[in-house]
């Protein structure tokens, strides 16, 4: 499946008329046409879905304690958003509000939260680590208690991550997910 912006259609389309009859549209194709400054965004990602029978059951290790989020907790979300990379919030796009949202403390400082939305129906989760947490398991308990919420509510559980994020798609597999479909997005400037 491809969606394609409007005002780029009748360029993409003699592209491939270009290329030959046995082309197939992918972003290395489009990518090779194009100068390589048009090119603002090249990413590439993982889906994965949960049957809820595959569902691994995680819990985090004592002392740290797993809880849903609250609306007095975005104060410490902040604090665990500073922590991390600003790409790495970008990506897990963690929100208090979200549907379904719980947090891993260790007694009173968040050091790692997660939290779904809906998303093209089905429960889209996401989830950060504090770095200096991270290995320790915490991400796979989250991502188990939020898909538990999830199926509770009876939607499926979704996992994206990028394709180079190697940690991201060990917690997805170990939480029970199942690689769905990879995606490609390019964001391409006008010329």
């Amino acid at each position: 499946m491809a969606e394609i912006d409007p005002l780029l259609s009748t360029e993409i389309r003699q592209l491939l008329a270009n290329s030959g009859e046995a082309t197939v549209l992918t972003s290395s194709v489009i990518r090779g046409a194009m100068p390589p400054e048009r090119v603002l965004v090249a990413d590439a990602g993982f889906i994965f879905h949960l049957d809820p029978v595959h569902l691994v059951p995680r819990k985090p290790e004592a002392p740290i304690t797993l809880r849903p989020l609250a609306t007095g907790d975005q104060r410490a979300l902040q604090a665990l958003f500073q922590s991390c990379a600003p790409q790495e919030v970008d990506d897990a796009f963690v929100e208090v509000d979200h549907a379904i949202a719980c947090a891993c403390f260790e007694g009173d400082r968040m050091v790692a939260a997660g939290s779904g939305y809906r998303r093209n129906g089905f429960m889209d989760v996401g989830v950060l680590t504090h770095p200096t947490y991270r290995g320790r398991r915490l991400a796979p308990a989250l991502v188990s208690a939020l898909s538990r919420e999830s199926i509770l509510k009876d939607v499926i559980p979704q996992y994206r991550c990028d394709q180079t994020n190697a940690a991201s798609r060990r917690v997805a597999e170990a939480s029970g997910f199942t690689l769905f479909f990879i995606t490609e997005t390019l964001k391409i400037a006008d010329p």
